[in-house]
């Protein structure tokens, strides 16, 4: 949270739950998949293409 005069102030924290990675923007839930130094550290197991992929086959589903 910010600092007050010293003092640190709580921070709210808000989370929903999707059912369904479809509903979350691509291009937002890459952004936050990114590592902080860019796209050197890039994941492609973590992009929302491969998981909604995953999702859309059934691969990853109850």
């Amino acid at each position: 949270g910010a600092s007050v005069n010293g003092v640190e102030e709580p921070c709210t924290v808000s989370f929903s739950i999707c059912p369904s990675i479809s509903e979350i923007d691509a291009a937002e839930w890459d952004v936050c998949a990114m590592d902080a130094t860019g796209h050197d550290k890039f994941n492609p197991f973590l992009s929302h293409g491969f998981l909604s992929s995953l999702e859309e086959t059934g691969c990853a589903v109850k």
